[in-house]
């Protein structure tokens, strides 16, 4: 099925549609929105965490080190992060 025709389906599908005869409450709509909201912080999150793996794999980047506290009586000690 062309673009076209899936187009024109959706159009006919919405122009010709009956009634539903159905109660949307205010906590649909709300539940809506907070998925959508979900949904792109998740979006901006995984990008947010492949963006620097694709600077690395790239070369633009290097690969960073950070300082980790090892225990608690430790200011903290040069260690690579070996979660990246």
């Amino acid at each position: 099925m062309t673009y076209t025709q899936r187009f024109a389906l959706l159009v006919t599908l919405l122009v010709f549609s009956s009634t539903a005869w159905a109660y949307l409450d205010p906590g649909t709509g709300s539940a809506l929105v907070q998925g959508i909201i979900g949904a792109l912080a998740a979006l901006v999150l995984t990008a947010k965490l492949w963006w620097h793996r694709l600077l690395v794999l790239l070369g633009i980047r290097k690969r960073s080190t950070r300082t980790l506290p090892l225990e608690a009586g430790q200011e903290g000690a040069e260690r690579e992060d070996s979660s990246r």
